[in-house]
Protein backbone atom coordinates (compact mmCIF):
# COMPACT_ATOMS: atom_id res chain seq x y z
CA UNK A 1 0.00 0.00 0.00
CA UNK A 2 2.91 2.28 0.77
CA UNK A 3 4.55 1.61 -2.57
CA UNK A 4 1.49 2.34 -4.45
CA UNK A 5 0.86 5.48 -2.62
CA UNK A 6 4.48 6.33 -3.25
CA UNK A 7 3.99 6.22 -7.10
CA UNK A 8 0.95 7.63 -7.67
CA UNK A 9 2.59 10.62 -5.80
CA UNK A 10 6.20 10.62 -7.71
CA UNK A 11 3.67 10.92 -10.75
CA UNK A 12 2.26 14.67 -9.65
CA UNK A 13 2.60 17.11 -12.49
CA UNK A 14 4.72 20.15 -11.56
CA UNK A 15 2.90 23.33 -11.03
CA UNK A 16 5.31 26.48 -11.15
CA UNK A 17 8.03 23.96 -10.09
CA UNK A 18 7.15 23.47 -7.17
CA UNK A 19 3.65 21.68 -6.72
CA UNK A 20 5.46 17.91 -7.93
CA UNK A 21 8.77 17.97 -6.26
CA UNK A 22 6.41 18.71 -2.53
CA UNK A 23 3.87 15.65 -3.61
CA UNK A 24 7.16 13.49 -4.04
CA UNK A 25 8.76 14.08 -0.69
CA UNK A 26 5.40 13.78 0.54
CA UNK A 27 5.40 9.96 -0.63
CA UNK A 28 9.07 8.87 0.26
CA UNK A 29 7.87 9.92 3.87
CA UNK A 30 4.46 8.13 3.94
CA UNK A 31 6.53 5.14 2.32
CA UNK A 32 8.96 5.34 5.21
CA UNK A 33 6.14 5.12 7.46
CA UNK A 34 4.21 2.55 6.20
CA UNK A 35 7.57 -0.08 6.12
CA UNK A 36 8.54 0.89 9.72
CA UNK A 37 4.37 0.01 10.42
CA UNK A 38 4.68 -2.85 8.89
CA UNK A 39 7.67 -3.98 10.50
CA UNK A 40 6.29 -3.67 13.73
CA UNK A 41 3.15 -5.76 12.96
CA UNK A 42 5.23 -8.42 11.84
CA UNK A 43 7.13 -8.58 15.00
CA UNK A 44 4.34 -8.04 17.10
CA UNK A 45 2.27 -11.30 14.85
CA UNK A 46 5.33 -13.00 15.65
CA UNK A 47 5.44 -13.11 19.81
CA UNK A 48 1.18 -13.46 19.69
CA UNK A 49 1.96 -16.71 17.73
CA UNK A 50 4.61 -17.62 20.25
CA UNK A 51 2.37 -16.78 23.18
CA UNK A 52 -0.18 -18.86 21.65
CA UNK A 53 1.99 -21.80 21.11
CA UNK A 54 2.70 -21.53 24.72
CA UNK A 55 -1.26 -21.35 26.03
CA UNK A 56 -1.62 -24.27 23.45
CA UNK A 57 1.40 -26.76 25.15
CA UNK A 58 0.07 -25.54 28.95
CA UNK A 59 -3.92 -26.73 27.74
CA UNK A 60 -1.97 -29.81 26.64
CA UNK A 61 -0.55 -30.81 29.45
CA UNK A 62 -3.30 -29.51 31.52
CA UNK A 63 -5.56 -31.81 29.99
CA UNK A 64 -3.02 -35.03 30.05
CA UNK A 65 -3.14 -34.02 34.06
CA UNK A 66 -6.76 -33.82 33.89
CA UNK A 67 -7.52 -36.78 32.06
CA UNK A 68 -5.20 -38.96 34.47
CA UNK A 69 -6.72 -37.18 37.38
CA UNK A 70 -10.06 -38.21 36.46
CA UNK A 71 -8.74 -41.93 35.37
CA UNK A 72 -7.40 -42.10 39.01
CA UNK A 73 -10.66 -40.90 40.37
CA UNK A 74 -12.98 -43.16 38.54
CA UNK A 75 -10.95 -46.41 39.20
CA UNK A 76 -11.30 -45.08 42.65
CA UNK A 77 -14.88 -44.85 42.70
CA UNK A 78 -15.63 -48.11 41.22
CA UNK A 79 -13.49 -49.72 44.18
CA UNK A 80 -14.73 -50.34 47.79
CA UNK A 81 -12.45 -47.85 49.23
CA UNK A 82 -13.83 -45.49 51.97
CA UNK A 83 -13.25 -41.47 50.45
CA UNK A 84 -10.54 -40.99 52.71
CA UNK A 85 -8.06 -43.39 51.09
CA UNK A 86 -7.45 -40.93 48.31
CA UNK A 87 -4.50 -39.21 47.94
CA UNK A 88 -5.00 -36.52 45.39
CA UNK A 89 -5.62 -33.51 46.90
CA UNK A 90 -8.46 -32.23 45.33
CA UNK A 91 -10.42 -28.77 45.95
CA UNK A 92 -14.27 -27.85 44.97
CA UNK A 93 -12.76 -25.24 42.57
CA UNK A 94 -10.82 -28.22 40.97
CA UNK A 95 -13.22 -30.89 40.63
CA UNK A 96 -15.25 -27.52 39.46
CA UNK A 97 -12.75 -27.39 36.62
CA UNK A 98 -12.59 -31.36 36.33
CA UNK A 99 -16.34 -32.00 36.26
CA UNK A 100 -16.50 -30.21 32.79
CA UNK A 101 -14.34 -32.92 31.30
CA UNK A 102 -15.75 -35.78 32.94
CA UNK A 103 -17.24 -38.61 30.92
CA UNK A 104 -17.68 -41.92 32.75
CA UNK A 105 -16.26 -44.91 30.17
CA UNK A 106 -19.58 -46.47 31.80
CA UNK A 107 -23.07 -46.57 33.22
CA UNK A 108 -22.41 -47.38 36.47
CA UNK A 109 -23.96 -44.46 38.93
CA UNK A 110 -21.13 -42.57 40.81
CA UNK A 111 -21.41 -43.87 44.73
CA UNK A 112 -22.92 -40.98 47.37
CA UNK A 113 -19.44 -39.00 48.49
CA UNK A 114 -18.73 -38.58 45.01
CA UNK A 115 -22.23 -37.23 43.72
CA UNK A 116 -22.07 -34.79 46.97
CA UNK A 117 -18.34 -33.99 45.83
CA UNK A 118 -19.52 -33.24 42.37
CA UNK A 119 -22.67 -31.27 43.15
CA UNK A 120 -20.34 -29.28 45.74
CA UNK A 121 -18.21 -28.52 42.68
CA UNK A 122 -20.81 -27.50 40.66
CA UNK A 123 -22.22 -25.05 43.01
CA UNK A 124 -19.47 -23.54 43.65
CA UNK A 125 -18.96 -22.56 40.26
CA UNK A 126 -22.19 -20.99 40.42
CA UNK A 127 -20.54 -19.00 43.36
CA UNK A 128 -21.37 -15.02 42.91
CA UNK A 129 -20.48 -12.07 44.59
CA UNK A 130 -23.57 -10.05 47.19
CA UNK A 131 -23.87 -9.81 50.48
CA UNK A 132 -25.37 -12.10 52.48
CA UNK A 133 -25.94 -14.34 49.23
CA UNK A 134 -26.73 -18.17 50.07
CA UNK A 135 -25.29 -21.01 47.37
CA UNK A 136 -26.18 -24.35 47.33
CA UNK A 137 -22.83 -26.68 47.13
CA UNK A 138 -24.02 -30.22 45.87
CA UNK A 139 -25.59 -32.73 48.06
CA UNK A 140 -25.40 -31.49 51.94
CA UNK A 141 -25.54 -27.82 50.58
CA UNK A 142 -23.02 -25.13 51.45
CA UNK A 143 -24.00 -21.66 52.45
CA UNK A 144 -21.50 -18.63 51.65
CA UNK A 145 -22.54 -15.27 52.41
CA UNK A 146 -20.22 -12.48 50.69
CA UNK A 147 -19.92 -8.84 50.47
CA UNK A 148 -17.86 -6.85 48.03
CA UNK A 149 -15.68 -10.05 47.58
CA UNK A 150 -16.12 -13.51 45.47
CA UNK A 151 -16.84 -16.06 47.46
CA UNK A 152 -14.26 -19.12 48.05
CA UNK A 153 -15.18 -22.23 49.50
CA UNK A 154 -12.83 -25.15 49.00
CA UNK A 155 -13.50 -28.39 50.26
CA UNK A 156 -10.64 -30.87 49.41
CA UNK A 157 -9.54 -34.32 50.57
CA UNK A 158 -6.71 -32.11 52.06
CA UNK A 159 -8.49 -29.53 53.53
CA UNK A 160 -11.90 -27.06 54.13
CA UNK A 161 -10.71 -23.62 53.53
CA UNK A 162 -13.16 -21.17 54.41
CA UNK A 163 -13.42 -17.87 53.23
CA UNK A 164 -14.11 -14.60 54.82
CA UNK A 165 -15.97 -11.85 53.67
CA UNK A 166 -13.44 -9.12 52.09
CA UNK A 167 -11.00 -11.71 51.10
CA UNK A 168 -9.67 -12.28 54.76
CA UNK A 169 -8.65 -15.35 57.38
CA UNK A 170 -8.81 -18.31 55.19
CA UNK A 171 -8.82 -21.38 57.69
CA UNK A 172 -8.12 -24.88 56.92
CA UNK A 173 -9.47 -27.48 57.93
CA UNK A 174 -8.17 -31.18 57.29
CA UNK A 175 -10.14 -34.26 55.84
CA UNK A 176 -7.46 -36.01 54.41
CA UNK A 177 -7.55 -39.77 55.92
CA UNK A 178 -4.56 -38.97 58.61
CA UNK A 179 -6.65 -36.25 60.04
CA UNK A 180 -8.62 -37.72 63.42
CA UNK A 181 -10.22 -35.57 65.53
CA UNK A 182 -10.31 -36.37 69.25
CA UNK A 183 -13.62 -37.57 70.51
CA UNK A 184 -15.52 -35.03 72.41
CA UNK A 185 -14.23 -34.62 76.19
CA UNK A 186 -16.45 -35.06 79.18
CA UNK A 187 -15.77 -31.40 80.72
CA UNK A 188 -16.63 -32.39 84.06
CA UNK A 189 -12.82 -31.53 84.75
CA UNK A 190 -13.12 -28.55 83.77
CA UNK A 191 -15.78 -27.78 86.44
CA UNK A 192 -14.61 -24.99 89.35
CA UNK A 193 -13.30 -26.90 92.47
CA UNK A 194 -16.05 -27.32 95.32
CA UNK A 195 -15.53 -24.62 97.93
CA UNK A 196 -15.55 -25.80 101.72
CA UNK A 197 -18.72 -25.07 102.69
CA UNK A 198 -19.76 -21.74 104.81
CA UNK A 199 -19.52 -22.11 108.61
CA UNK A 200 -19.92 -18.34 109.40
CA UNK A 201 -23.13 -16.59 110.99
CA UNK A 202 -25.67 -16.14 108.10
CA UNK A 203 -28.45 -13.93 107.26
CA UNK A 204 -30.40 -15.10 104.35
CA UNK A 205 -28.10 -16.65 101.80
CA UNK A 206 -25.20 -14.43 102.93
CA UNK A 207 -22.71 -15.57 105.41
CA UNK A 208 -20.15 -14.10 107.59
CA UNK A 209 -16.31 -14.50 106.01
CA UNK A 210 -14.19 -14.53 103.35
CA UNK A 211 -15.22 -14.82 99.69
CA UNK A 212 -15.75 -18.34 99.09
CA UNK A 213 -17.41 -19.77 95.77
CA UNK A 214 -20.89 -21.69 96.81
CA UNK A 215 -21.65 -24.68 94.95
CA UNK A 216 -22.80 -24.93 91.47
CA UNK A 217 -23.64 -27.05 89.25
CA UNK A 218 -23.74 -26.75 85.74
CA UNK A 219 -25.18 -29.10 83.08
CA UNK A 220 -22.95 -30.97 80.50
CA UNK A 221 -25.37 -29.94 77.02
CA UNK A 222 -25.32 -32.90 74.75
CA UNK A 223 -22.60 -34.60 76.40
CA UNK A 224 -25.05 -35.58 78.90
CA UNK A 225 -26.61 -38.01 76.89
CA UNK A 226 -24.70 -38.53 74.00
CA UNK A 227 -21.39 -40.21 73.72
CA UNK A 228 -18.65 -38.78 71.78
CA UNK A 229 -18.67 -39.54 68.26
CA UNK A 230 -16.15 -38.88 65.34
CA UNK A 231 -17.19 -36.46 62.76
CA UNK A 232 -18.35 -37.18 59.39
CA UNK A 233 -17.84 -35.11 56.04
CA UNK A 234 -21.42 -34.22 56.52
CA UNK A 235 -20.02 -32.60 60.65
CA UNK A 236 -17.66 -31.11 58.39
CA UNK A 237 -19.72 -29.57 55.94
CA UNK A 238 -22.04 -28.11 58.68
CA UNK A 239 -18.91 -26.62 60.24
CA UNK A 240 -18.34 -24.96 57.65
CA UNK A 241 -22.03 -23.30 56.98
CA UNK A 242 -21.76 -21.97 60.67
CA UNK A 243 -18.15 -20.55 60.01
CA UNK A 244 -20.00 -18.94 57.34
CA UNK A 245 -22.37 -17.74 59.63
CA UNK A 246 -20.09 -16.83 62.26
CA UNK A 247 -17.65 -14.45 59.52
CA UNK A 248 -20.83 -12.80 58.26
CA UNK A 249 -22.23 -11.94 61.70
CA UNK A 250 -18.94 -11.02 62.89
CA UNK A 251 -19.06 -7.58 60.18
CA UNK A 252 -22.36 -7.66 59.13
CA UNK A 253 -23.32 -7.64 62.94
CA UNK A 254 -21.23 -5.58 65.56
CA UNK A 255 -24.26 -5.34 67.39
CA UNK A 256 -23.47 -9.05 68.64
CA UNK A 257 -19.56 -8.42 68.77
CA UNK A 258 -19.54 -10.69 72.47
CA UNK A 259 -21.80 -13.35 71.09
CA UNK A 260 -19.70 -13.93 68.19
CA UNK A 261 -16.35 -13.53 70.16
CA UNK A 262 -17.73 -16.40 72.63
CA UNK A 263 -19.10 -18.98 69.73
CA UNK A 264 -15.81 -18.28 67.92
CA UNK A 265 -14.23 -19.58 71.51
CA UNK A 266 -16.23 -22.12 71.17
CA UNK A 267 -15.31 -23.27 67.84
CA UNK A 268 -11.71 -22.65 68.23
CA UNK A 269 -10.84 -22.58 72.19
CA UNK A 270 -10.38 -26.18 72.67
CA UNK A 271 -12.69 -25.71 75.70
CA UNK A 272 -10.60 -23.43 77.77
CA UNK A 273 -11.97 -20.81 79.91
CA UNK A 274 -12.87 -17.70 78.76
CA UNK A 275 -13.28 -14.59 80.51
CA UNK A 276 -16.15 -12.31 79.75
CA UNK A 277 -17.11 -8.27 80.40
CA UNK A 278 -19.84 -8.00 83.23
CA UNK A 279 -19.84 -4.92 82.51
CA UNK A 280 -20.29 -4.34 79.32
CA UNK A 281 -23.37 -7.05 80.07
CA UNK A 282 -24.88 -3.89 82.66
CA UNK A 283 -23.89 -1.26 80.74
CA UNK A 284 -25.47 -3.06 77.27
CA UNK A 285 -28.35 -4.80 78.56
CA UNK A 286 -31.57 -3.40 80.65
CA UNK A 287 -31.38 -7.08 82.44
CA UNK A 288 -27.66 -6.55 83.52
CA UNK A 289 -28.35 -3.40 84.91
CA UNK A 290 -31.51 -4.21 86.65
CA UNK A 291 -29.54 -7.49 87.77
CA UNK A 292 -26.71 -5.48 88.89
CA UNK A 293 -28.83 -2.59 91.32
CA UNK A 294 -30.96 -5.56 93.32
CA UNK A 295 -27.95 -7.38 94.20
CA UNK A 296 -25.99 -4.47 95.85
CA UNK A 297 -29.59 -3.90 97.25
CA UNK A 298 -29.64 -7.74 98.74
CA UNK A 299 -25.98 -7.19 100.11
CA UNK A 300 -26.82 -4.22 101.56
CA UNK A 301 -30.17 -5.74 103.26
CA UNK A 302 -27.79 -8.51 105.00
CA UNK A 303 -24.74 -6.12 105.84
CA UNK A 304 -26.28 -4.23 108.12
CA UNK A 305 -27.75 -7.43 109.99
CA UNK A 306 -24.28 -8.96 109.77
CA UNK A 307 -21.86 -6.49 109.98
CA UNK A 308 -23.57 -4.36 112.60
CA UNK A 309 -21.44 -3.08 115.00
CA UNK A 310 -18.08 -4.56 113.15
CA UNK A 311 -15.18 -2.21 111.43
CA UNK A 312 -14.75 -4.58 109.13
CA UNK A 313 -16.85 -7.24 107.91
CA UNK A 314 -16.21 -10.03 105.08
CA UNK A 315 -19.66 -11.57 103.44
CA UNK A 316 -19.94 -14.57 100.78
CA UNK A 317 -23.60 -15.19 99.54
CA UNK A 318 -24.74 -18.49 98.04
CA UNK A 319 -25.62 -18.17 94.47
CA UNK A 320 -28.24 -16.37 92.45
CA UNK A 321 -29.58 -17.01 88.75
CA UNK A 322 -30.27 -14.61 85.89
CA UNK A 323 -33.11 -15.92 84.23
CA UNK A 324 -34.82 -17.88 87.19
CA UNK A 325 -37.85 -18.00 89.00
CA UNK A 326 -36.47 -14.25 90.88
CA UNK A 327 -37.96 -11.69 88.90
CA UNK A 328 -34.94 -9.17 90.35
CA UNK A 329 -32.61 -11.15 88.34
CA UNK A 330 -34.29 -11.54 84.39
CA UNK A 331 -33.33 -12.80 81.34
CA UNK A 332 -30.72 -10.89 79.44
CA UNK A 333 -32.94 -8.97 76.89
CA UNK A 334 -30.27 -8.81 74.02
CA UNK A 335 -29.85 -10.81 71.34
CA UNK A 336 -26.30 -10.23 72.01
CA UNK A 337 -25.93 -11.38 75.67
CA UNK A 338 -28.89 -14.37 75.42
CA UNK A 339 -26.32 -15.68 73.08
CA UNK A 340 -23.33 -14.64 75.12
CA UNK A 341 -24.30 -15.87 78.37
CA UNK A 342 -28.26 -16.29 78.66
CA UNK A 343 -29.20 -17.84 82.08
CA UNK A 344 -26.68 -18.10 84.97
CA UNK A 345 -25.76 -18.18 88.39
CA UNK A 346 -23.97 -15.47 90.28
CA UNK A 347 -22.55 -14.98 94.04
CA UNK A 348 -21.68 -12.04 95.68
CA UNK A 349 -18.60 -11.25 98.15
CA UNK A 350 -18.35 -7.96 100.04
CA UNK A 351 -15.41 -6.37 102.23
CA UNK A 352 -17.41 -3.60 104.25
CA UNK A 353 -15.46 -1.17 106.73
CA UNK A 354 -18.14 0.79 108.83
CA UNK A 355 -17.87 3.95 111.25
CA UNK A 356 -20.06 6.16 113.59
CA UNK A 357 -20.32 9.68 112.81
CA UNK A 358 -22.57 12.11 114.86
CA UNK A 359 -24.55 8.71 115.81
CA UNK A 360 -25.10 7.34 112.65
CA UNK A 361 -23.40 4.10 110.65
CA UNK A 362 -22.12 4.94 107.42
CA UNK A 363 -21.07 2.00 105.49
CA UNK A 364 -18.60 1.77 102.94
CA UNK A 365 -18.75 -1.65 100.84
CA UNK A 366 -16.67 -3.22 98.25
CA UNK A 367 -18.80 -4.93 96.59
CA UNK A 368 -18.08 -7.86 93.70
CA UNK A 369 -20.54 -9.98 91.62
CA UNK A 370 -18.94 -13.30 90.54
CA UNK A 371 -20.52 -14.83 87.09
CA UNK A 372 -20.27 -17.53 85.85
CA UNK A 373 -21.64 -19.87 82.61
CA UNK A 374 -21.10 -22.91 81.18
CA UNK A 375 -20.89 -22.33 77.33
CA UNK A 376 -22.91 -24.56 75.79
CA UNK A 377 -26.04 -25.93 73.75
CA UNK A 378 -28.87 -28.28 75.41
CA UNK A 379 -31.44 -30.86 73.60
CA UNK A 380 -34.74 -30.04 73.10
CA UNK A 381 -33.64 -26.09 73.35
CA UNK A 382 -33.70 -23.06 70.62
CA UNK A 383 -32.29 -19.82 69.79
CA UNK A 384 -34.61 -17.04 70.56
CA UNK A 385 -33.90 -14.63 68.49
CA UNK A 386 -33.34 -16.90 65.21
CA UNK A 387 -35.50 -20.57 66.31
CA UNK A 388 -32.36 -22.06 65.53
CA UNK A 389 -31.74 -25.42 67.38
CA UNK A 390 -29.31 -26.45 69.89
CA UNK A 391 -28.99 -30.05 68.05
CA UNK A 392 -27.33 -27.87 65.18
CA UNK A 393 -24.34 -26.96 67.41
CA UNK A 394 -24.71 -29.55 69.98
CA UNK A 395 -23.46 -31.95 67.30
CA UNK A 396 -20.22 -30.66 67.08
CA UNK A 397 -20.17 -30.74 70.95
CA UNK A 398 -21.02 -34.99 70.10
CA UNK A 399 -18.15 -34.91 67.78
CA UNK A 400 -15.20 -32.97 68.68
CA UNK A 401 -15.65 -30.21 66.71
CA UNK A 402 -16.62 -27.80 69.40
CA UNK A 403 -16.08 -27.54 72.74
CA UNK A 404 -18.50 -26.22 75.72
CA UNK A 405 -16.37 -24.13 77.76
CA UNK A 406 -16.69 -22.28 81.23
CA UNK A 407 -17.22 -18.68 81.20
CA UNK A 408 -16.09 -15.79 83.89
CA UNK A 409 -16.86 -12.54 84.23
CA UNK A 410 -16.74 -10.02 87.47
CA UNK A 411 -18.27 -6.70 88.34
CA UNK A 412 -17.14 -4.39 91.27
CA UNK A 413 -18.63 -1.50 92.81
CA UNK A 414 -17.76 0.68 96.17
CA UNK A 415 -21.04 1.41 98.12
CA UNK A 416 -21.78 3.69 100.72
CA UNK A 417 -25.06 4.65 102.49
CA UNK A 418 -26.48 5.60 106.05
CA UNK A 419 -27.44 2.44 108.32
CA UNK A 420 -31.70 2.16 107.39
CA UNK A 421 -31.40 4.58 104.92
CA UNK A 422 -30.02 2.84 101.92
CA UNK A 423 -32.92 3.69 99.53
CA UNK A 424 -32.21 7.52 99.85
CA UNK A 425 -28.60 7.98 100.70
CA UNK A 426 -26.54 5.42 98.50
CA UNK A 427 -23.82 6.42 96.67
CA UNK A 428 -21.98 4.03 94.23
CA UNK A 429 -18.77 4.33 92.64
CA UNK A 430 -16.81 2.71 89.95
CA UNK A 431 -13.48 1.86 91.02
CA UNK A 432 -11.01 3.81 89.79
CA UNK A 433 -8.87 0.76 87.77
CA UNK A 434 -11.61 -0.38 85.99
CA UNK A 435 -14.41 -2.89 86.78
CA UNK A 436 -15.16 -6.19 85.85
CA UNK A 437 -13.04 -9.11 83.83
CA UNK A 438 -11.73 -8.28 80.46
Amino acid sequence: MGDALNRELQSAPSYDGQFGPRVASIGHEALARARGLADRLTERSLQLRNKADAFQAVDSTARQGIDNVWGQLQAWSRSDAGWNTLDIPLTLAQLHVLSAFMAPDDDREPPLWLRTLLGAAEGWGRAVDGARSLVGLGTYGLMRAGDGARALVDIGFYGLLRASIGAEALTKIALHRSLRVPPAANVAETEPAESPPISGPTSGPFALGAPTRPEITHDNGFLETHPPEAPTLDDYVQLAQWRIKLQAAEILRPDLSEATASYRHFLDGGGEPRDFSYEAFVEGDASGALTLQNAIAEAQVHTEVLCSGLTDCSLTSQPFYVGGDDARFPYPATENWQKTIGAHPFWISTETTSQVVNGTTIYQMEFTLHAEDRYNFNPGMADIATGTPDSENGRFEITGLGHQYMHYGEITRTVTWQEGQAETTTTIQVPSEGAGSP
